[in-house]
């Protein structure tokens, strides 16, 4: 039989009170008795006072994107976990994160400037839903369990979790984001507030009217919807072309086309003498950013590629006064060191400048 003084776990306590209480111990015993032990034979016992500490609160908790239902939450876990590991040959295990747990709920009326911006706050286990979403109770309880499908390790110092079932084109307000142990949930982290994103609107009609296209929409998309934007989608259209037919070009013409150079108006100018990713320039916002080199313009592009391209495509929605910029771009083509073929989408050049067209194609003929 053996028998030592012991200390009850306070989960209230501070971690000094506890230490203090290990100068001072109460008067309290335990007893405990081993079997199977060996006659006549000397045993060392080490015991150790376990602490056990709730887990310190997470930090960089941020959005790291988001669609119409769901939004991918990125934070860090906390650095104290509870009882953490003394480095001793006696310690048998050590307190480790159970889940993540978090208060959801529908934020305040934002301001008419948030309402524009709609910019996710910048404050890659299944959420589980105590309480629905309803217009009664606006709140819901969500948990990220440590093995989940859904939360999942970003890297070595990040931690990323989904929490779907949202509604689109709405400001949500997540509070009480903390760690839990075996003791219980940790300090909380900061507030965080994010937009999801809203759906797509539906155009019931396009008409022309004075030389402004007009269109009417059956569906806004959101009720913060502020402003809309309009795509033109002839380059992607292409690019996507390019990728649908790659097979076909290929065995039918024995033709490979790499795309070395994009230029556009919003999205920016990229170019890679080796060849451009097409997957990853038509999913990007903006082309900036692909590793790639980024340029000033449609000039500086081909400037860049001077003899190191066949073919220049354009097609820009060029003036209908006097066909700029896409004559001079055809023009530039057609007047680099190893002059490459120049195609054009649009009537207007060929409209005002077909005699120049038709010089420079003579020329670098006649070269050749």
């Amino acid at each position: 039989m053996i028998s030592w003084t012991s200390i009850q776990n306070r989960p209230s306590r501070a971690l000094e009170d506890q230490r203090s209480l290990l100068q001072d111990p109460p008067n309290c015993c335990d007893r405990h008795e081993l079997s199977d032990l060996l006659p006549d034979t000397d045993y060392e016992f080490h015991l150790r006072q376990r602490l056990l500490l709730l887990p310190d609160k997470c930090t960089g908790l941020s959005s790291a994107g988001a669609s119409t239902t769901h939004v991918d939450l990125q934070w860090k876990p906390p650095q104290v976990l509870g009882n953490e590991r003394t480095a001793d040959r006696w310690q048998l295990q050590c307190e480790e994160v159970r889940s993540y747990e978090a208060q959801l709920s529908i934020a305040e009326e934002a301001s008419p400037s948030e309402k524009r911006s709609r910019s996710l706050s910048k404050s890659r286990s299944s959420a589980v839903v105590d309480l629905p979403v309803s217009r009664t109770d606006l709140c819901r309880r969500c948990r990220w369990e440590m093995g989940g499908s859904n939360l999942r390790s970003q890297s070595s110092e990040h931690l990323t979790g989904r929490l779907g079932g949202l509604r689109p084109d709405t400001l949500y307000s997540l509070e009480m984001f903390c760690a839990v142990n075996s003791m219980g949930a940790g300090t909380a982290a900061r507030e965080l507030q994010f937009w999801t994103m809203p759906l797509n609107p539906i155009i019931d009609s396009i008409r022309v009217r004075q030389g402004l296209v007009v269109l009417t929409l059956g569906e806004v998309g959101g009720g913060n919807v502020r402003e809309f934007a309009w795509d033109s989608a002839e380059q992607r259209a292409f690019l996507r072309l390019l990728l649908d037919k790659k097979e076909l070009l290929l065995t039918r013409y024995d033709l490979k086309v790499q795309v070395v150079g994009i230029a556009t108006r919003s999205r920016g100018v990229v170019a890679d003498p080796k060849g451009l990713d097409l997957r990853a320039c038509l999913a990007a916002s903006s082309l900036p950013g692909l590793g790639v080199a980024e340029l000033e313009d449609a000039e500086a592009l081909l400037a860049y590629l001077d003899g190191q391209c066949d073919a220049v495509l354009e097609a820009i929605n060029a003036s209908h006064s006097d066909g700029e910029p896409a004559l001079t771009l055809l023009q530039s083509a057609l007047s680099m060191s190893l002059p490459a073929h120049a195609i054009t989408a649009s009537k207007p050049p060929v409209a005002f400048g077909y005699r120049r067209l038709r010089r420079s194609t003579a020329r670098v003929n006649n070269c050749k």
